[in-house]
C-alpha cells in the first residue's frame, strides 16, 4: 500500500468517526418527566372594576387571562422563608452590633507612618547578592534600623519596612 492510499483510508475513516458522533448528537433527546407532586395554586377570582374607572377596551380581559393561567401552573413557595421568634431576636441583636472597617474603604494609616519622610533614592545588589538601599541619605541592609524603621527586605524596585506592628513597601520613585 502506498503512502497516498494510507492516507486517505484514514482520512476516510476520520470522516466517518465525526459523522457518526454528529449522528449521535442530533438524536432527539427524552424530555424530562415534570414531577407529578406538583400542587395545584387557586388564582385569586377576578373582580369586576369599579363602575366609574373609566372606559375599556375590548380584549382587555382577554389579554390579562394567559398570564393567570401561568401562575395557576407555578408552584406556590412563600416569598419569606418562615422564621421562629429565637431566629429573629438573634438577627436583630446582631444587626445592633458593630460590624467593624468597612473592606471597600481604604485602611487607615497611623499618624507615625503617614508622616514619616522617608526617601527611597536607590537600591544596589553586591555580587553575593545582598541588597542594599539609600534611604534618606544612609545605606542600610536587610536587618538594620533606621530612625525606628527596620529593614525587613531590599527588593528589586522596594523595600520592606516595619515600625512596631505594621510592615510597608517603600517603593522607587517612578521615572
Amino acid at each position: 500500500m502506498t503512502k497516498e492510499k494510507l492516507q486517505l483510508i484514514v482520512i476516510a475513516a476520520g470522516i466517518l468517526i465525526i459523522l457518526g458522533i454528529i449522528a449521535g448528537n442530533l438524536k432527539k433527546k427524552p424530555a424530562k418527566e415534570q414531577p407529578s407532586d406538583k400542587r395545584a395554586v387557586n388564582p385569586a377570582p377576578a373582580t369586576p372594576l369599579p363602575a366609574g374607572t373609566g372606559p375599556l377596551r375590548k380584549g382587555v380581559l382577554e389579554k390579562a387571562a394567559p398570564k393567570a393561567d401561568l401562575a395557576a401552573g407555578a408552584e406556590a413557595t412563600p416569598a419569606v422563608p418562615d422564621v421562629n421568634a429565637e431566629e429573629l431576636s438573634l438577627q436583630k441583636e446582631q444587626a445592633k452590633l458593630n460590624w467593624g472597617r468597612d473592606p471597600f474603604t481604604a485602611a487607615k494609616i497611623s499618624k507615625e507612618f503617614s508622616g514619616a519622610n522617608l526617601q527611597l533614592k536607590g537600591i544596589s545588589f553586591g555580587k553575593d547578592k545582598k541588597g542594599f538601599a539609600f534611604i534618606n541619605n544612609e545605606i542600610v541592609k536587610k536587618g538594620d534600623i533606621m530612625g525606628g524603621y527596620e529593614v525587613l527586605e531590599v527588593e528589586k524596585r522596594k523595600v520592606l519596612l516595619r515600625k512596631a506592628e505594621q510592615n510597608f513597601y517603600l517603593a522607587l520613585p517612578q521615572e
